[in-house]
């Protein structure tokens, strides 16, 4: 829709980041009460597991962080990286995933917590080089293994009040929990409100993944994970119609709100 470098854009774009954050987190202390709970450890081994993943949490924000921003203040990650570079970052990338793997959360929150503390400025140069990779040879593997776990029988009527419920639960939460707070606490118009609750309808790959680790994890089982698989491709497919259904409804013009130009800057 051509809105990623217009306020509205980079707005919706910020509250889906804000929101991605606390769904890691929640996932991650989902992950390990389950592994703490598959290894009859008790509380106790509940504690460990959450106690080790904060201090490596810890360790990422201030300890490789900082490192990683002073190599690529140094020029380490140039704009053309050289094989070494790209080897030493993956292997990073790997070391991180086996440290959240031996905690008893995810190896995938792993992967995802070392690209978050990649500094921005290195960001691109890394991408540029491995998204080719990722995006036409892993990625469709990723896919058709989420396909092959998915069980959707149309003819079983508990997969289809299982969708209803997670399709009604995820849209009317996203909606109303972005454009309530939008409208009244930012001070927003409607227009612009509904806007960014139709916006964050869109799940995308985040989701996948997500749904992916739940059930490698047991905490979902696979029915629900179907269902989940189905509301997040419907729910996906409807954010530009249902953005383009709100600017034809509401008619006021989109205001821009002294506290929304302060988040914004």
């Amino acid at each position: 829709m051509k809105l990623i470098d217009k306020p509205l854009g980079r707005l919706a774009l910020g509250y889906a980041t804000v929101n991605d954050g606390i769904l890691w987190i929640l996932v991650a202390i989902l992950l390990s009460l389950t592994a703490a709970d598959a290894h009859g450890g008790g509380f106790g081994k509940v504690a460990f597991t959450i106690l080790a993943f904060i201090a490596y949490l810890l360790i990422m924000i201030f300890a490789i962080r900082p490192l990683l921003q002073k190599l690529a203040d140094k020029n380490k990650f140039a704009s053309d990286p050289r094989h070494w570079e790209l080897i030493g970052i993956l292997c990073l990338v790997f070391l991180s995933a086996l440290v959240t793997e031996a905690i008893g959360v995810h190896y995938l929150l792993g992967a995802f917590i070392f690209g978050a503390v990649m500094p921005k400025s290195a960001a691109h140069d890394i991408m540029h080089k491995i998204d080719p990779v990722m995006s036409v040879v892993l990625l469709p593997f990723f896919f058709m293994l989420t396909g092959l776990k998915t069980n959707f029988d149309i003819l079983n009527s508990a997969i289809w009040v299982l969708f209803a419920i997670v399709l009604a639960a995820s849209s009317i939460g996203k909606f109303a929990g972005t454009a309530l707070p939008e409208k009244y606490i930012a001070k927003s118009s409607w227009k612009k409100s509904c806007q960014l609750g139709g916006f964050m309808q869109c799940k995308g790959l985040m989701e996948v993944i997500v749904l992916n680790m739940l059930l490698q994890g047991g905490i979902i089982t696979s029915l629900l994970f179907s269902a989940m698989i189905l509301m997040a491709v419907v729910t996906t497919a409807i954010t530009k119609p249902v953005v383009l259904l709100i600017n034809k409804i509401i008619r006021e013009p989109a205001v821009v709100s002294e506290t929304t130009e302060n988040l914004l800057l």
